[in-house]
């Protein structure tokens, strides 16, 4: 077994983004792409329901909001679905570039076996992530507000509502620190198994925990540079919306109040919100555009250099 260098694996991704910059904008058009498509075609009805419910006081027939529940949900599952075909597949085109970078064929996109392995790995991956945190919240619950309620005995009411709150929030907040760590340490140890899963064109999500076995400190240092630039990239984009969201507010004539807002029509609605929302659009492109190979080829990166028998011939068969 081989050995990674933290800081070339935390800033692979920069360097698939240098490489393959055009890539990167088909992978972020691709993905914001459904993502608008789906707005548009359901986009209607969520308006429709927010705007029922503002001029009702929050109180709108129930029998009117059973007839967009419909439409609603099927935005919801539809939703799901692509964000879990979108994520397996722009996966694979990441960890394609980072591994095999000389088949870049169709933007390295493949709708294949690997493709359809790393989404089975992915949604596993997640439910095992998901049932650590809630083994832990059961009983962080239960704890804290036995030692809130301790606290509260032999004490008068004001401070008995100040201690026993204070101790819940200490407690709480200490045992929800533990449980972040832990799940920060299990999603370490399954790092690795979108890019093996990939290669192996096979389940591969346990095998990662031991591939990573005496690893998990280095790998926290990478995805806490990850993390570093990511937050940089946010914070950038955060100032850069903010300026052009003001500027869009004081461009054109605005609604007086919120319920002056609310009292317009759906299409008024939309209209007034549409510069916000393709601003917003533009910003998520250039979000996507960056953080996409940022966040994702680290991982594939670190599996390449600790599994350099790794059979590059596969990708072309």
């Amino acid at each position: 077994m081989s050995d990674f260098s933290i800081t070339e694996a935390a800033f692979s991704g920069m360097r698939v983004l240098g490489r393959h910059t055009l890539c990167a904008f088909v992978w972020a058009a691709i993905s914001i792409g459904t993502f608008a498509l789906l707005v548009t075609l359901f986009g209607g009805s969520i308006v429709n329901l927010i705007s029922m419910i503002a001029q009702h006081g929050g109180k709108p027939d129930p029998a009117l909001i059973v007839g967009m529940i419909g439409s609603i949900g099927v935005f919801y599952l539809l939703l799901i679905i692509c964000s879990i075909v979108l994520n397996g597949v722009i996966s694979c085109a990441v960890y394609r570039a980072e591994i095999y970078p000389a088949d870049s064929r169709f933007f390295y996109l493949r709708f294949g076996a690997s493709e359809g392995w790393v989404m089975l790995v992915s949604f596993v991956r997640g439910v095992v992530i998901f049932l650590v945190q809630m083994a832990f919240l059961v009983p962080i619950t239960i704890i804290s507000v036995a030692v809130g309620a301790v606290g509260v005995v032999g004490a008068s009411h004001a401070q008995a509502a100040a201690g026993g709150m204070a101790a819940y929030l200490l407690v709480n907040g200490v045992l929800r620190l533990i449980m972040y760590g832990v799940i920060i340490w299990v999603y370490l140890r399954l790092s690795l198994a979108g890019p093996m899963t990939f290669v192996e064109r096979k389940f591969r999500l346990f095998e990662s925990w031991a591939l990573t076995r005496g690893h998990v400190s280095r790998l926290f240092v990478v995805g806490l540079l990850v993390f570093a630039v990511g937050m940089a990239v946010y914070a950038i984009l955060g100032v850069v919306g903010f300026a052009g969201g003001f500027a869009i507010w004081g461009g054109f004539p605005h609604p007086s109040s919120l319920q002056a807002f609310v009292g317009q029509s759906p299409d008024q609605i939309v209209r007034f919100l549409a510069p916000y929302l393709e601003w917003a659009l533009v910003l998520f492109f250039i979000g996507a555009v960056v953080m996409m190979p940022i966040s994702l080829s680290p991982w594939a990166h670190v599996y390449k250099r600790m599994k350099p028998e790794t059979d590059v011939a596969k990708v072309f068969e």
